[in-house]
C-alpha cells in the first residue's frame, strides 16, 4: 500500500484515501471525489471557543477546517501487501496444488464417501465414484461457469457445447453425480442440525475457511460486504432481497483483500444468532468476527452504509485496526446540523471526535454523502488518478478466465487419461475377427463394378470376383511400407472408384455409392426334414410343371425324338428352327385324358 499524497502543510488526503480503498458498490464516494476536485468547496472557519455540537445520542461533535491536523492520533498502519502466507508458497507449484491448498484431498475424500454412502443407500449397492472421478466433476462445473449457456443440456450439445466438457465427462454421469453429492454423514445429520443450521455442509465449509485464512496474508486495507449466492432450495435462512438480480439466495458476509480480491474470511447467514449478546448490532457483531483474524495490526476496514458506526468505530480502534466507509444519515449519532438539505451544491463539512471523523459532502442539492474515517488527520479536497487494482493474487498475473480453464484441465486430466487407457485396453482385448455363432457382415463390390473389372481383366488382390464371400483379413500394411509395394498405375473405374496395382495384384479405393455395394452375410442353417412334408412339397412342385416331370431313363422313343431334335436344331434369320418328330405310325401326341392322369399321379406320388 503506498502512502497517501502529502498536501502543502504535511497533511494527508481523505477524499483521495476513500476514492482508491472505498468498495465499488460505494458510487456515492466517486461522486464525492470527482466533483469536489473540478469545484472547490466552500471552507467554514470555526472561530475559538465555538462551541461543540452534540448528536442525539450524546456523542460531541467538534466542527473542523479544511487542511489542518485534527485532534486525535491514528493508529500506526499496517504497511505490507497482501502475499501468501510462509506454508502456501512452499506447497503450491501449480494451478491444480493452487486448488488443492484450499479443497484439500482430505476434504474430497470426505465428499466422495458421503457420496458413495447416499448413492448406494438409495440407487444401487455396488454405485462407486473414485477421487479422480469427483475432480473431473468439479472441472466440469468450473468450466460450465467459464462458458454461459442456456441450459444444462446444452453443455454437451453440438453446437453450443464445449469441447473440454464433452471430453471429461458424459452428461448422464455429471448429472447422476449431481444427484447424490454429499458432503456429511446423512444418518447424523438430523442430530446435528438441531444446534447447527449448516449441518449439511458444515464440516467442509469450516476446512475451506480455515484454509482462506492459513493461505493468505491480507494486505492493509479488507473490504465486508454481502454477497447473494443463487438459490431456491428449500432452507429456514433463505433470503429474498428484491434488489439483487437474483432475488432468491443464501446470504454471505466476506471479507475481501481490496487490492488481490482475495477472500479472507466469510460467514453464511443464518438468521437470528443466539450467541450474539443482547443489544449489539448485527453489522458489528459480523464486522468484529470477520475481522478477528486479522486485528491488532494496523489494519483499515473498508464498509457501506450498513455496517459503519461510531460505535463499531470505537471498537474497531481498541483493536488496533481503523475503519472507513459511507455512514447511514438514520444514525443517532449524526450531528443534527448536517441533515438541513440546504447546505450549497458541492460544499464539503469537516466534523471530528477523539476516535474518528465525518466527512459530509453535497454532491448534489438535497443530497448528502457521510464518510466516517479513523484513520485520517487531515481532509481536504484533491484531484488523484484511479488506480485499477490487479487480481491475480500470486506469482505471474494471468486473466481469471484462463486460469480456471487450464486449473479445470488440470483437476480433470487423471480421470480424462484412465477413460483413454480403459478405452484402449477394451479394443485390444476385442478379437479380431468374429467369434463363432455370429453373423459376419462385409461389403464387397457389387455386380456392376465386378463386370467392369472382368472387361478390363482386373484380377483384384484381395477379392476373387468368382466370389461373393468377403475374405478373411491376412495382411495390414502401415503408411510407411504403403509406397513400396505400390507402383503407381492406377485406372478410374466408376466416378471416383480407382483401382491401383501393387506387388500383390489390384486393389480398389475411392468412396462408392450404396448401389454399387453388395451386401455379403454367411449365415448356417439346420433343416430337419420329415418324411410326409417332404412327399407334400415334391407333390407341389411336380403340378407346377405337369406334363414335364422328369421320370429318369428314357425309351427308346424319346431317344429317337433327342436325336431327331439335335439333328434338326438351325437358327436362321434370327431364330431358332427345328423340325416336328415323327413315328412311323404319326406324330407323338398325347390325348387330355392322359395327361390329366399324369398330373394325378403327380399329386399322389405314385
Amino acid at each position: 500500500m503506498q502512502p497517501l499524497p502529502e498536501d502543502s502543510a504535511g497533511g494527508r488526503t481523505l477524499l483521495n484515501s476513500v476514492h482508491k480503498h472505498s468498495p465499488s458498490k460505494l458510487k456515492e464516494l466517486e461522486l464525492f471525489y470527482e466533483e469536489t476536485s473540478t469545484l472547490p468547496p466552500e471552507k467554514r472557519t470555526r472561530l475559538e471557543g465555538e462551541p461543540t455540537e452534540i448528536a442525539k445520542d450524546g456523542t460531541e461533535w467538534r466542527e473542523e477546517q479544511l487542511g489542518p491536523h485534527l485532534h486525535f492520533t491514528p493508529i500506526e498502519a499496517y504497511d505490507a501487501d497482501g502475499e501468501p502466507t510462509a506454508k502456501a508458497r512452499r506447497s503450491i507449484g501449480s494451478r491444480l496444488q493452487s486448488f488443492l491448498c484450499f479443497i484439500t484431498l482430505d476434504m474430497l475424500r470426505r465428499i466422495q464417501q458421503w457420496t458413495n454412502q447416499h448413492a448406494r443407500q438409495t440407487e444401487q449397492v455396488d454405485w462407486f465414484m473414485d477421487l479422480p472421478e469427483l475432480k473431473a466433476f468439479i472441472a466440469v462445473i468450473i468450466l460450465r461457469g467459464v462458458t454461459h449457456v442456456p441450459s444444462l443440456r446444452d453443455s454437451w450439445s453440438a453446437n453450443l457445447g464445449n469441447p473440454h466438457i464433452i471430453a471429461t465427462m458424459a452428461r448422464n454421469r455429471f448429472q447422476n453425480i449431481m444427484q447424490h453429492l454429499r458432503f456429511d454423514d446423512r444418518f447424523t445429520r438430523n442430530q446435528r442440525a438441531e444446534i447447527d443450521r449448516f449441518a449439511a455442509i458444515s464440516d467442509v465449509w469450516g476446512s475451506f475457511v480455515n484454509n482462506c485464512i492459513s493461505s493468505y496474508n491480507p494486505g492493509r486495507h479488507i473490504t465486508i460486504n454481502e454477497q447473494l449466492f443463487p438459490s431456491k432450495t428449500r432452507c429456514t435462512f433463505l433470503q429474498y432481497i428484491a434488489s439483487k438480480p437474483d432475488k432468491f439466495g443464501i446470504k454471505f458476509w466476506v471479507a475481501c483483500d481490496l487490492k488481490s480480491k482475495y477472500i479472507c474470511n466469510v460467514l453464511p447467514y443464518l438468521g437470528k444468532d443466539p450467541s450474539r449478546p443482547s443489544g449489539e448490532r448485527l453489522s458489528e457483531s459480523v464486522v468484529m468476527k470477520l475481522m478477528e483474524p486479522f486485528m491488532d495490526k494496523g489494519r483499515t476496514v473498508t464498509t457501506d452504509n450498513f455496517f459503519t458506526s461510531l460505535s463499531l468505530a470505537q471498537r474497531l480502534r481498541s483493536r488496533r485496526t481503523s475503519i472507513l466507509g459511507t455512514v447511514n444519515k438514520i444514525r443517532r449519532e449524526i450531528p443534527q446540523s448536517t441533515r438541513q438539505k440546504d447546505q450549497a451544491e458541492f460544499t464539503t463539512r469537516v466534523f471530528s471526535t477523539p476516535e474518528a471523523t465525518l466527512t459530509v459532502y453535497a454532491p448534489k442539492r438535497k443530497k448528502m454523502v457521510y464518510v466516517l474515517s479513523s484513520m485520517h488527520t487531515v481532509i481536504e479536497n484533491e484531484d488523484t488518478p484511479k488506480k485499477k487494482p490487479n487480481t491475480a493474487c500470486t506469482g505471474v498475473q494471468e486473466r481469471r478466465v484462463d486460469f480456471l480453464i487450464e486449473l479445470a484441465k488440470e483437476l480433470a486430466k487423471s480421470h480424462v487419461s484412465a477413460k483413454k487407457a480403459h478405452k484402449e485396453e477394451v479394443y485390444l482385448q476385442q478379437p479380431l475377427t468374429p467369434s463363432p455363432g455370429k453373423r459376419a457382415k462385409c461389403q464387397v463390390p457389387g455386380e456392376p463394378v465386378q463386370e467392369e473389372l472382368k472387361r478390363r481383366g482386373l484380377q483384384l488382390a484381395d477379392f476373387p470376383l468368382e466370389s461373393t464371400e468377403g475374405p478373411e483379413l491376412a495382411l495390414l500394411i502401415g503408411a510407411d511400407y504403403y509406397w513400396h509395394i505400390v507402383s503407381g498405375k492406377i485406372q478410374r473405374i466408376i466416378n471416383s472408384l480407382v483401382a491401383i496395382e501393387s506387388s500383390f495384384g489390384w486393389a480398389l479405393q475411392g468412396p462408392v455409392s450404396a448401389s454399387s455395394l453388395t451386401d455379403a452375410t454367411c449365415m448356417h442353417i439346420s433343416v430337419s426334414e420329415g418324411a410326409q412334408i417332404s412327399k407334400q412339397l415334391h407333390a407341389f412342385w411336380n403340378m407346377e410343371s405337369p406334363g414335364i416331370v422328369d421320370k429318369g431313363a428314357q425309351n427308346s422313343e424319346e431317344a429317337e425324338a433327342l436325336s431327331h431334335f439335335e439333328q434338326t436344331l438351325a437358327y436362321k434369320d434370327g431364330r431358332y428352327r427345328v423340325e416336328l418328330p415323327r413315328r412311323s405310325e404319326g406324330l407323338i401326341s398325347q390325348t387330355t385324358t392322359e395327361l390329366q392322369r399324369d398330373v394325378l399321379k403327380a399329386l399322389r406320388g405314385d
